[in-house]
């Protein structure tokens, strides 16, 4: 039986907080492939608070709630010559006569009353609503997030903020609030009676939690299940899966490193002897290339080879024609990007020694595990350091991990290609000695 998302999901859960709030571990390469213009794991954990039914059923019913605004009320005393506002305070105005002229009929001290709109609980309102227009016209592709069945009802949740943070003349009354909401003023107001701020209070709470790593098991389990699966397809959540158990099986006991959010590693660490990079659906470091270019070909002699440059050459020549544009790529015969990409450095001499390949296949099926092996093959082939190719030449050992699910076949012999399986017992280990590479 196929492993469920449910059994990859739960070994994925477990760890997985200790790793982001860290910032040992980076989600980002995965994130990328979403298709909904997100590059990071705030954007995305931004989708995951609006995704909340919680969030979306206060946001539907906030044109009937907003109706409840509340408001205090200030007494100003005021001295006004030929006007009168609010009531008249008749001792302090024959008070104020007889100290400036008390033949001077047009004096008035007057008391007034004033709305007074920028308390704590609407500061707070503000505060959250704002913080769901950022998000919703800003922060992240709306536009694409819409598109998806599971996003009920996206069109309305857009325009009811939109309408409330631009147009209520109420809300406009409020100073703006950045900087001035504290937990201790949510905390207070997350016990109000009125619900129109006692649930913006409890959301803003669990939107900066969110925002601050702070989660629980089940919420990464819910940000993962909910959220990522949702956008993403079956075969990056198993890429996704032996990404980290590769991570977790081998940098247990070694140093992880803060990764840069802009970075394309997954992660790195080091042992007593090397540094460990590992790379998701990339080609790694500036030093290595998978790509095999057509000037290549054009002066083997040989009748397929000569072929095959004629076929690119002329077909770039029919797309020039008929688009007048350049930007189709027929200046390479091959190009790839490995599932994962471990690059293993000595630390002794910065050089790059060892390259781990992985190609993932979510599979069963015997020919698709086949096609795997075969685009691994190509991997390890094809890979050039500095524009030359690597395999065969002894300068950098090479080792091809294809990572499938529970499938039956012959061990291998070969030391340079493995099968890894999920129902593998042994932890998935990665070189730990000088001169060795062992993996599964």
């Amino acid at each position: 039986m196929k492993t469920s998302r449910e059994e990859l999901l739960q070994y994925i859960s477990e760890d997985l907080i200790i790793y982001l709030k860290s910032g040992k571990l980076s989600l980002n390469p995965f994130i990328r492939k979403l298709n909904l213009n997100i590059h990071n794991i705030h954007q995305l954990l931004k989708v995951h608070f609006l995704l909340q039914s919680d969030v979306r059923e206060y946001i539907l019913g906030l044109p009937e709630r907003i109706r409840r605004f509340k408001t205090s009320t200030k007494s100003i005393n005021s001295i006004l010559f030929g006007e009168i506002r609010g009531q008249i305070n008749w001792p302090k105005t024959l008070e104020s006569r007889c100290n400036t002229n008390i033949k001077d009929k047009t004096i008035f001290l007057c008391d007034e009353r004033n709305r007074y709109y920028s308390i704590k609980e609407n500061l707070i309102l503000k505060e959250f609503i704002k913080t769901l227009y950022r998000i919703i016209l800003f922060d992240i592709d709306y536009e694409k997030l819409s598109r998806y069945d599971w996003f009920v009802r996206s069109d309305k949740i857009k325009r009811i903020i939109r309408n409330i943070y631009e147009k209520n003349i109420y809300l406009k009354r409020i100073e703006d609030a950045e900087g001035l909401v504290t937990d201790r003023m949510i905390e207070d107001t997350v016990k109000s009676r009125n619900p129109l701020y006692s649930e913006a209070a409890k959301l803003l709470r669990l939107y900066r939690r969110l925002m601050n790593f702070d989660l629980y098991q089940d919420e990464v389990y819910r940000l993962l299940s909910n959220t990522f699966i949702n956008i993403a397809d079956d075969n990056t959540l198993f890429e996704f899966y032996w990404v980290f158990r590769l991570i977790k099986e081998n940098a247990i006991s070694e140093k992880l490193y803060v990764i840069d959010e802009g970075n394309n590693k997954v992660a790195s660490w080091e042992d007593e002897v090397y540094f460990y990079d590992i790379y998701h659906n990339s080609t790694g470091s500036n030093e290595l290339t998978f790509q095999v270019l057509l000037e290549e070909l054009e002066h083997v002699d040989n009748e397929y080879a000569k072929r095959k440059v004629m076929s690119l050459k002329k077909a770039g020549e029919i797309v020039s024609a008929l688009f007048g544009s350049e930007s189709y790529d027929f200046k390479s015969i091959w190009s790839g990007r490995p599932d994962i990409l471990v690059e293993v450095i000595n630390k002794n001499t910065s050089k790059l020694e060892k390259l781990i390949i992985g190609e993932v296949k979510y599979t069963q099926n015997d020919s698709y595990v086949i096609q795997g092996l075969k685009e691994l093959v190509e991997y390890t082939m094809f890979v050039k350091k500095r524009g030359e190719y690597i395999y065969g030449d002894g300068s950098i050992g090479i080792t091809g991990m294809l990572f499938t699910d529970r499938i039956k076949y012959n061990p291998i012999v070969s030391e340079e290609y493995r099968i890894v399986s999920v129902d593998n017992e042994e932890p998935v280990l990665i070189a730990k000695k000088a001169g060795e590479i062992a993996i599964g």
